[in-house]
């Protein structure tokens, strides 16, 4: 019987410190890389998918996205040789509206194809389903908070680009339902972490329902 299936390859790459928004302080961290392989009896030999970085603390355990050492400016030096080119701001953001669903704790048809509709809007073409169900599944295997990627992501954005963030996570929380309290905490904490004022965050989610509206009439 020949036995073959898939594993995920991981590897630590890289230990140092950074400041952890979570604990609050500087702790030690892990970067890691993972890869999904193909094994033949039970050995990984054949590469299925993109190598993936994940930065976990040492401390709390929280996984981040290694872009929160650009946000702190610890050991990104030592990075650059290791890591790939990072995401442009549209893959970054569209990630993160996956995991703005998934964070609802499940993903419905309607949510699927609220994705690839506000999806497609942002990325200027065509976003289908199995480049969600990709992204799905890096993210659940990734294991890194909607909160985390948001922080680690906020260093590689200009100003504009946070805002931008702001409008699409709006829409992609109110897909098929009504804004939920702990979107509504989601939403309110990446206000914080872009120092926008109230006036100012009223007026960008203002503006991305009466886009939602005029998109639907």
């Amino acid at each position: 019987m020949i036995l073959i299936g898939t594993t995920n390859w991981m590897r630590t790459v890289q230990r140092g410190e950074f400041t952890c928004p979570q604990c609050g302080g500087l702790r030690s961290y892990r970067l890691r890389t993972r890869r999904p392989m193909m094994t033949f009896y039970f050995l990984p030999l054949v590469p299925i998918g993109p190598c993936e970085w994940i930065l976990q603390c040492q401390d709390c355990r929280q996984n981040w996205d290694p872009s929160i050492l650009r946000v702190h400016h610890v050991g990104i030096d030592n990075l650059a040789a290791n890591m790939s080119p990072s995401e442009n701001f549209q893959d970054e953001l569209l990630r993160a509206m996956v995991l703005m669903v998934i964070d609802r704790g499940r993903i419905a048809e309607d949510d699927i194809q609220g994705l690839m509709r506000i999806g497609s809007e942002l990325m200027g073409r065509g976003v289908h389903r199995d480049e969600l169900g990709w992204i799905c599944s890096s993210a659940y295997q990734n294991k890194i908070p909607i909160e985390n990627y948001l922080h680690s992501m906020i260093g590689n954005w200009t100003d504009d680009q946070q805002q931008v963030a702001l409008h699409y996570l709006f829409l992609t929380a109110t897909i098929g339902e009504d804004l939920t309290d702990h979107a509504a905490k989601v939403l309110a904490k990446y206000q914080k972490m872009i120092d926008l004022s109230e006036t100012e965050f009223q007026e960008i989610v203002e503006a991305a329902v009466q886009f939602d509206e005029t998109r639907e009439s």
